[in-house]
C-alpha cells in the first residue's frame, strides 16, 4: 500500500534538537528544533528551525535541498561571495561545504537530506 504524508510548515509537534553540531557554533544561540516527516538511511525530509546564530562548518555531512519558510540565511563558502536566501528561496548546500552559515533573525525551512 502506498501512502501520502502532508508536510506542513507548522507541524503539530517539534523535537528539541539542541545543537546538532555544537563544534560549529561561532556566535549567538542557534538552538535547533525539527519535525521529521521521513527518516530513512538514504534520506530525510522535514521542517527545521533555528534561533539566530552563526555556524562555521568544516565539512557538511550530506547534500541538502532547502526551501526557506521564515527568516533568512547567508551562506559563505570559503573563497566565495556570500549568498543570501529569504522566504520562498530554494537552494542546495553540497556535501563537503566549508564556510559559514549565518541566521541573523532565525530560520525555518523545509529540508531534504540526501545521505548517500
Amino acid at each position: 500500500m502506498t501512502t501520502v504524508t502532508r508536510c506542513t510548515a507548522t507541524p503539530p509537534a517539534w523535537a528539541h534538537v539542541g545543537y546538532a553540531m555544537p563544534q560549529w557554533v561561532r556566535d549567538g544561540d542557534p538552538v535547533e528544533e525539527a519535525h521529521v516527516y521521513l527518516d530513512r538511511p538514504q534520506a530525510a525530509v522535514g521542517v527545521w528551525c533555528c534561533r539566530p546564530g552563526v555556524l562555521a562548518i568544516d565539512a557538511y555531512p550530506f547534500d541538502e535541498f532547502c526551501v526557506v519558510l521564515e527568516g533568512h540565511c547567508e551562506l559563505t563558502a570559503v573563497g566565495m561571495p556570500t549568498e543570501r536566501f529569504g522566504v520562498g528561496d530554494a537552494f542546495i548546500i553540497h556535501r563537503g561545504f566549508e564556510g559559514t552559515w549565518s541566521m541573523p533573525e532565525g530560520l525555518r525551512k523545509f529540508y531534504v537530506e540526501m545521505r548517500v
